[in-house]
């Protein structure tokens, strides 16, 4: 597991494009949400539902495209 002071350190040499970021210390929520890998990401709306699910990086132009469609239709920017 990743310590808070590596994830800071990462975000902070490659840059940080996350609203909010979460920490899952003990990996209920982990378990929980179904997470099978890193990385992962989650696209929730504004009422807190997860909308989109996205597993891998988000490094092809057609996943950046998908998740910006899920940002649009979740109601954030794109």
């Amino acid at each position: 597991m990743d310590k808070p002071a590596d994830a800071a350190n990462w975000l902070e040499e490659l840059g940080n494009p996350y609203e909010r970021i979460g920490s899952d210390s003990e990996g209920r929520v982990g378990i929980e949400w179904g997470i099978s890998g890193v990385p992962e990401t989650f696209v929730i709306d504004a009422n807190d539902i997860v909308v989109y699910r996205y597993v891998g990086p988000i490094v092809t132009p057609e996943a950046q495209d998908e998740i910006r469609a899920a940002l649009a239709a979740a109601g954030g920017q794109s």
